[in-house]
């Protein structure tokens, strides 16, 4: 799913904005030990914006709403409250391949996902 949504968000962000980085490389480990997260298992996705660290649904709805368009209507979703928000991330990234298929090989990047990504 994460690939998916990289794909994705580097589609439809016109302006530019996202970068990227993998969660097991040297960046990715170093952000998720600042912000108190495990790097054992990664179970989220995060999303920086101005120093602040987002993860779950509040990521993706932050991420919506910065993309623009309908998409933005998502961006609701960071008013739920977090004990309703944080298990439906969690019960959809469980079933994920069952949700959103499965790559039996992960994809290459594309030229314009390559070109955002750090680390």
């Amino acid at each position: 799913m994460c690939h998916g949504f990289v794909r994705f968000v580097a589609r439809y962000d016109t302006q530019d904005r996202f970068r990227f980085t993998t969660a097991d490389g040297l960046l990715g480990q170093a952000l998720f030990r600042h912000y108190g997260l495990r790097t054992s298992t990664y179970e989220t996705n995060l999303l920086i914006q101005d120093g602040v660290a987002h993860q779950k649904i509040m990521a993706f709805a932050n991420t919506m709403r910065r993309l623009g368009g309908g998409r933005s209507l998502l961006g609701g979703l960071r008013f739920l409250p977090l004990w309703l928000s944080n298990p439906l991330y969690d019960v959809i990234a469980q079933n994920r391949y069952a949700i959103f298929g499965r790559y039996e090989t992960c994809p290459l990047p594309s030229e314009d996902v390559k070109r955002r990504l750090i680390d």
